[in-house]
């Protein structure tokens, strides 16, 4: 088997399209037709596609071991090579992508349902500052007072979340901010629930 044929195995595998994959990754879809026409023979992004897919990237480059081998250290302090599931990634997202993958947010076992984002608005200060970054769970469920990323009309957007009995309410915390509150409808979805921030923060990109 070929590196094209691996690697389109190993998207399919993944259940995401040449689309979906390449948000991910962030680069073009047509680097990803390339490569799986055969015209690439040696991507130069083959280890971010290897984590993408959740698989090792000698599997991707020569058909070596599909799994990755992860390096442990014992308590004699000596350094092992042992069979390891892949290693679980997140990226640091843009914001206007959120809408076209949102549906794909955790895509595989060995894909992480976290990812990242840096805040560009300033409808949460002071809590959450322009310039800040955010890291969000995507299977959390929401509880009173968290901060959460929601998709209103396909746009992402950051909110306080509310309830008060049956209902939710969206809450933009700046109490400068015009059209501070938004009633939960059926028109926007929640993406997942704020977990940490951080001035900065080790990402793969």
């Amino acid at each position: 088997m070929r590196l094209k044929d691996r690697f389109r195995q190993a998207r399919e595998k993944a259940g995401l399209t040449q689309e979906e994959l390449r948000i991910i990754v962030g680069v073009s879809q047509n680097a990803i037709s390339k490569i799986e026409s055969g015209e690439t023979k040696k991507p130069r992004d083959i280890i971010k596609y290897a984590r993408a897919l959740g698989v090792s990237a000698d599997y991707l480059e020569d058909g070596g071991p599909e799994k990755t081998k992860q390096r442990i250290d014992t308590t004699q302090g000596d350094d092992l090579l042992s069979d390891a599931e892949p290693i679980m990634y997140y990226r640091l997202m843009e914001w206007g992508d959120l809408h076209k993958w949102s549906s794909k947010m955790h895509i595989s076992e060995s894909h992480s349902p976290l990812f990242k984002l840096i805040v560009n608005s300033e409808n949460m200060a002071p809590k959450y500052q322009v310039g800040e970054t955010i890291t969000i769970h995507s299977d959390l469920q929401p509880n009173n007072n968290d901060c959460v990323i929601v998709l209103i009309n396909n746009r992402a957007c950051m909110r306080e979340y509310l309830t008060d009995g049956d209902k939710v309410i969206l809450k933009s915390s700046n109490p400068d901010w015009p059209n501070k509150f938004e009633l939960m409808g059926p028109s926007i979805k929640i993406i997942g629930v704020v977990v940490e921030k951080s001035q900065k923060m080790r990402v793969w990109q």
